[in-house]
Order: structure tokens, then C-alpha cells, then sequence
């Protein structure tokens, strides 16, 4: 089991940090799993219904999910919450 949690999850990002952090990086987990994992969990988020970039992001990142799920008979379940932490940086 793939428990992925990562991603950028402000909505003050900029559209190449969300592209790269929550579309790219779940591409590439993607990518990386051999065939022995059957089930992958992915926190995404309760804000995809609304229409911006963060949003955007989240739908493309469960999309890949999914469809490596349909292509591999691979399970999944896909978490919707509101940030759970988050880092901030320093000004």
C-alpha cells in the first residue's frame, strides 16, 4: 500500500509550484510503483470544487491516480479534508 500525502496546498501558490508539486510529484510516484502495490490511498482535498489553479491541481493529481488504478487493477481511496498541517516559511 502507497499512502500519499504530499503535495502544495496553498492557495497563494503559484501555478508551476502546484503543477509541480501536486501533479508532477503524483505523476512520478505514479511512475515509480511496481506492480506488487495494490492499493494506494491519496489525501486530496475538499477545495477541488472550487475553480482555481490549487483546485485544478488536486483534480489532475486523483485523475492520475485513478487511471493508474483502472490500469492496473489497483485499489484506491481517495481522501477529501482541508489542510491538515502545513510549513510556513520564513519572511
Amino acid at each position: 500500500m502507497v499512502i500519499h500525502l504530499a503535495g502544495e496546498a496553498s492557495l497563494k501558490s503559484n501555478k508551476d509550484k502546484l503543477i509541480g508539486n501536486n501533479i508532477d510529484a503524483t505523476q512520478n510516484l505514479i511512475n515509480s510503483l511496481d506492480i506488487h502495490v495494490k492499493k494506494i490511498v491519496f489525501l486530496s482535498s475538499l477545495k477541488i470544487v472550487e475553480n482555481n489553479e490549487y483546485a485544478k491541481s488536486k483534480m489532475a493529481a486523483e485523475r492520475i491516480i485513478k487511471r493508474r488504478a483502472k490500469e492496473k487493477n489497483t485499489l484506491y481511496d481517495i481522501k477529501k479534508r482541508v489542510g491538515l498541517w502545513s510549513w510556513q516559511e520564513k519572511q
